[in-house]
């Protein structure tokens, strides 16, 4: 298919910010996660207004096929805003618990068996996704055949006076 390129001109408007085809959100009230998305498909110039303004037409994935037509200041590139999501969910302070530490599980845990004896934080990541969001940690210990990965909610810090028991520190953490 040949590609077909048109060019806007106009004494006072600025180019429009969004093009055919770009992926875009629809701004609101609401949480971000929950605005409208959709694709540029048509673009028109107003200008027998004081400033020419652009207005795009977008084609919403739900409900869908529905199009609806917006003004620049009311979307965003989908890009844009998962980068901004992500930034919201970054981690605001540093992990409770750094590799090396010796935890143990609360009762809530449901890990009845480990309750009683401690850890050593193998390794810990930020998790985000739709329906939580906070440090997990890789934990090992005496007990465990293999590690396991656990929420921060799920630990607490394990008096230093535990003995190490059997359990060797992970290598390169002191």
């Amino acid at each position: 298919m040949p590609i077909i390129t048109i060019t806007f001109k106009h004494q006072q408007a600025k180019p429009p910010k969004y093009t055919f085809g770009d992926r875009i959100s629809v701004k609101d009230n609401c949480a971000p996660k929950d605005w409208l998305t959709g694709e540029i498909v048509g673009l028109t110039l107003e200008p027998e207004v004081f400033q020419p303004c652009w207005w795009y037409s977008v084609k919403l994935a739900f409900p869908p096929g529905y199009t609806e037509e917006y003004q620049e200041d009311e979307l965003v590139l989908a890009t844009e805003m998962q980068e901004q999501l992500l930034q919201e969910k970054a981690p605001s302070s540093l992990p409770k618990f750094q590799p090396g530490t010796r935890v143990k599980l609360n009762a809530e845990s449901g890990f009845n068996n480990l309750i009683r004896d401690f850890a050593i934080v193998v390794s810990c990541k930020y998790v985000s996704n739709e329906y939580w969001s906070g440090w997990t940690y890789k934990l090992t210990s005496k007990d465990l055949t293999k590690p396991i990965e656990i929420g921060e909610v799920w630990l607490e810090l394990a008096p230093s006076t535990t003995p190490l028991l059997a359990i060797e520190q992970p290598s390169g953490t002191s």
